[in-house]
Order: structure tokens, then sequence, then C-alpha cells
């Protein structure tokens, strides 16, 4: 059982969560809560699914199927700061400007809003380590 103090802290790490950065928040997704069909959701409301974090990011609407199943909805929270590139559905999962990606053992930055070229054909910079 734990003590009152341990009960605060795990309640202040809880409230931490929703703002998290990418990388905490990934490393404990067993402390999200999961999703539950039919919930109120905010956009930038976590949650998680199959060990997978979620993050909302168009209004939810009534919220009937799982993250995975609703990419215009819910976009999986990264742990790496370069993920592989994914292949757009349409522009409600399109990469920003500025979003950071790995295709073909390269890195890539997209140069505009709403990039669903695949990256070194249209609309994409190769990023290129600076030497010390």
């Amino acid at each position: 059982m734990l003590t009152q103090k341990q009960q605060e802290l795990v309640a202040l790490l809880k409230g931490a969560l929703p703002t998290a950065p990418p990388e905490v928040a990934q490393a404990n997704v067993d402390w999200h809560k999961t999703w539950v069909h039919g919930e109120q959701l905010q956009i930038g409301d976590r949650r998680s699914w199959e060990g997978i974090l979620y993050e909302v990011y168009t209004p939810a609407g009534d919220n009937l199927y799982p993250p995975d199943q609703v990419p215009a909805i819910f976009k999986k929270v990264y742990l790496e700061e370069w993920p592989q590139w994914v292949q757009p559905q349409g522009a409600h999962d399109a990469y920003g400007r500025g979003a950071k990606v790995t295709r073909n053992n390269k890195k890539w930055t997209s140069d505009v809003d709403g990039n669903t070229w695949e990256p070194g054909v249209y609309g994409w910079t190769e990023y290129v380590e600076q030497e010390a």
C-alpha cells in the first residue's frame, strides 16, 4: 500500500503526463489512460492503445473507433526524433512544415504544410549533420 506522500507523487506525475515530452510520455505508455469507446476527448488528450501512445489532434466527435483505425483524429506520439516516413492517407495525416522523418537511410525535413510526397521527390530537404 502506498503512503499518502507516495500517492501524492503518483498523482503529480500522472497530472504532468499530458504535457510530457514524447520521449517521457511514450516510455510511460502504461501510465496513460487506455482509449475507451465513446469517451469525450479534447485536442491534446493522450490515450494508450495496444501499447502505443496516441494524441488527439482534431476534434474527436463521437470517438467510436480505436486510435489505430482513425488517423484523421489520432496521431502516434513518437519516441524517436526522426521516425520512419509513412505514406500519408490524405490531408488528415499529411506532414506539416518542419516535420522530421527518416527515409532510405536519410533524414529529411518537410518544407511545406500538408506534405504527402515521398522524401526526395518533392517538398523535402535532406538533413545533413553539421561536422564539429
